[in-house]
């Protein structure tokens, strides 16, 4: 399988892969949960706390911006054939507007893009990127599954991986520097993109601060950022914009559908259709960047929060 350098949740867009169950993950108009009516909602924040997010207008190329205590972030959130909550009417579209559709169909199901700005220097061990709950979901999911998943990812994928689905609230984050797809910077003399475009060709490589031979190849970077002593060994700068890329068709939520593909051995796929367990409270995941806590804990709410991006099916 092309490497997936991404939490489990969080798996890189890969072509080809065989399905080994598929579990009614068809596109619809209309998503009801016990009858009722479901829409996406796509917010994003600097905390936890419920009032405190904001509307993502997705597919936009205008982001959310916020100022935190590691540093300033924007965030850009696509979604191939998006339908989401009428709050989403004032800013977002079905697809990007400066696409044609020939580009469009090439587009992966979901994208995020974040820049991030350090108020100060940061090792590279320090930030990182993944998913988390504010709630257990062991009343709702086969946690098996998910620790079975883990284990597999961070084995056989990314060392740097580190999670607990069956807490309270449930977590997996790995390093930013291997978990992101692709990895963009800028300085202060050099123009940083002001949309949520893709990047093309990564240049992490080209930097001349460190003393680090970054591959060029985004898959190898991420192979070589799984090892603790290469995340170490690299500091995020003050005054330099870095830009990271997710995206996936691993997760799907076209029309405000929600399933998720979760990579098994070689080229196979275990398609869940999340819809089958959700319900009022199991309704929504995060993607979160942060910096661990100095003492390594990644408990959710601990270490400092840079942005958490919600999506729900309310």
């Amino acid at each position: 399988m092309p490497t997936p350098d991404d939490p489990i949740l969080s798996t890189p867009s890969v072509e080809g892969v065989e399905t080994l169950h598929t579990a009614h993950v068809d596109a619809k108009s209309d998503v009801t949960l016990d009858g009722t009516l479901k829409r996406l909602r796509i917010s994003a924040a600097s905390s936890y706390e419920s009032d405190a997010y904001e509307f993502i207008p997705v597919n936009s190329n205008k982001p959310v911006v916020f100022v935190t205590q590691i540093g300033r972030f924007e965030v850009f959130v696509n979604i191939r054939h998006f339908q989401g909550m009428p709050e989403h009417d004032n800013g977002s579209v079905y697809n990007k507007a400066d696409l044609s559709e020939e580009e469009i169909a090439k587009q992966p199901n979901l994208e995020i893009i974040v820049h991030f700005t350090p108020s100060a220097p940061l090792s590279g061990d320090q930030l990182l990127f993944g998913n988390d709950f504010t709630y257990s979901i062991k009343p709702y999911i086969p946690t098996t599954l998910l620790t079975a998943g883990l284990k597999f990812f961070s084995w056989f994928i990314d060392a740097s991986t580190q999670g607990d689905v069956t807490s309270d609230k449930p977590y997996i984050y790995g390093s930013a520097l291997s978990s992101f797809n692709k990895i963009d910077y800028a300085d202060i003399n050099k123009e940083t993109k002001t949309t949520g475009s893709r990047i093309d060709t990564e240049n992490l490589h080209e930097l001349s601060t460190h003393d680090l031979k970054i591959p060029e190849a985004p898959s190898k970077r991420s192979k070589f950022f799984a090892q603790q002593k290469h995340q170490a060994h690299f500091s995020y700068e003050k005054d330099m914009t870095y830009e990271f890329e997710f995206n996936t068709n691993f997760i799907k939520l076209q029309d405000s559908q929600f399933a998720v593909s979760i990579p098994m051995y070689g080229s196979r796929t275990f398609d869940v259709n999340v819809l089958d367990y959700l319900n009022d409270t199991f309704n929504n995941v995060n993607f979160v960047v942060k910096a661990k806590s100095k003492d390594g804990v990644y408990d959710v709410g601990t270490g400092n929060l840079g942005v958490v991006i919600k999506f729900e099916l309310l």
